[in-house]
């Protein structure tokens, strides 16, 4: 599974959301062939020391990234009980990119946090050099504005982060329609969307617990190291 690598990626320090522990972790991409793998926990950076210790230990290129909680309200100082905060996931290209995600995530637990640690789009676009972003899960701006039926709203949210990043933005794509499990085509009670054509990339997380989620024990069945990759590659 050389070409597979999991970009969205949560640990134990995701709090009530991942399992994996860093050692099983790495060493689990290390025996499936993986050239590569990111952590991306929500709204921290608390795991990224021991991971990247642990991958360079087991000769797998580490990959830094957060999974970052950006506020609807357009300030990420306010505090407002009516604001949702949606999903981003960043990745640090380089040592730029990683001081802008530590800069990033610093400011959103000193100034920012209510409920979560939040950012907003005038401090991403301060701190966005050296950095790979991706849509996130259902909980992203992109894919709650499709879920909710608001594709041109969807569109005009993937324009900007692709007028911010460039060819560093991707979508995520996933098999999990919002509170209907993994497997359906499309959530019922909503025709599918037609098609349209998009300059920007697209990044498939599936959604399973072995993919996007993180688990401390991964599945019996995982994929072993002869089988053909299931998501895209960074």
């Amino acid at each position: 599974m050389a070409d597979f690598v999991h970009l969205h990626l949560h640990t134990t320090y995701s709090l009530l959301d991942g399992q994996c522990q860093i050692k099983p972790l790495v060493a689990k991409a290390k025996e499936l062939g993986m050239s590569a793998l990111a952590v991306t926990d929500h709204g921290n950076l608390f795991a990224l020391k021991a991971f990247y210790d642990e991958c360079r230990k087991q000769q797998i290129k580490p990959i830094l990234g957060c999974e970052v909680y950006v506020t609807s309200t357009g300030d990420y100082r306010t505090r407002d009980k009516t604001e949702r905060r949606h999903h981003l996931c960043l990745h640090a290209k380089n040592l730029t990119g990683y001081r802008n995600l530590v800069k990033l995530v610093s400011e959103a637990h000193i100034n920012g946090f209510y409920h979560n640690a939040r950012i907003d789009r005038t401090l991403l676009e301060k701190h966005h050099e050296g950095l790979h972003c991706s849509s996130a899960c259902i909980a992203g701006e992109v894919a709650a504005a499709i879920d909710n039926g608001r594709m041109d709203e969807a569109e005009r949210i993937a324009a900007w982060y692709k007028e911010l990043f460039g060819d560093d933005y991707s979508l995520e794509v996933m098999l999990h329609p919002s509170g209907k499990g993994e497997g359906a085509e499309t959530i019922p009670g909503k025709e599918p969307l037609p098609p349209r054509r998009s300059p920007i990339s697209a990044t498939s997380t599936r959604g399973s617990s072995a993919s996007s989620r993180g688990c401390s024990s991964f599945p019996k069945n995982f994929p072993s190291a002869s089988s053909p990759p299931t998501t895209s590659t960074f």
